[in-house]
């Protein structure tokens, strides 16, 4: 960020959610429940003036009360992420026993503007002598470990998408009036993040 007038970030974000669940009895001892949600989370870190992303490379400076001009080398960035998830969970009951078993799927599709300084940076710092790193940019000097365009290439989108699912059968056994076992399995696999390149 920088204290100059202009180049101020803002956070702007929305939030989308949506939930349907359906529930049937196919006899007494026989029921079954659906689920399905829907989620979207929006989040773009961007500059409140559009005209700043043309400004050019981040100015910086070390050692002065003036940081640096320009818009902060890693914006804008963000992220949109897409959730779907289907539930399904049918449940029995046979004596003494109540057995539940069902599948929780989540699809996660996600659209991520990562830090990348595609603008470049140009970096002064100070040197012998006092001379100031605000001095050296005057002076058109980068100091003693200045850095003059350092600069990022490639594309800034990415695509991490991902799947959840997890599996499950549960056991309620009452095996008397003051006693009751539950027993279960479940399994969960979340996935690995894959990349889809544009």
């Amino acid at each position: 960020p920088t204290i100059f007038q202009g180049f101020e970030v803002d956070v702007p974000g929305k939030t989308h959610n949506a939930y349907l669940s359906w529930t049937r009895s196919f006899s007494p001892t026989w029921t079954n429940e659906f689920r399905f949600s829907f989620g979207r989370f929006e989040a773009l870190f961007t500059n409140r003036n559009q005209s700043a992303v043309d400004f050019g490379s981040t100015i910086a400076f070390s050692g002065t009360p003036v940081s640096g001009v320009g818009l902060a080398s890693t914006f804008p960035q963000g992220r949109i992420l897409n959730n779907f998830q289907y539930q399904d969970t049918i449940t029995h009951t046979a004596g003494a026993h109540t057995l539940r078993a069902g599948v929780d799927l989540t699809r996660q599709l996600t659209k991520e503007f990562i830090p990348f300084n595609n603008r470049g940076t140009l970096t002064f710092t100070a040197a012998p002598g006092g001379f100031s790193s605000f001095a050296n940019f005057i002076e058109g000097f980068s100091g003693t470990s200045g850095v003059f365009a350092s600069k990022v290439f490639g594309d800034p989108v990415i695509y991490p998408n991902r799947f959840q699912q997890a599996y499950f059968i549960n056991d309620s056994w009452k095996v008397k009036q003051n006693l009751t076992l539950n027993l279960g399995l479940r399994y969960e696999n979340y996935g690995t993040p894959a990349n889809v390149l544009p």
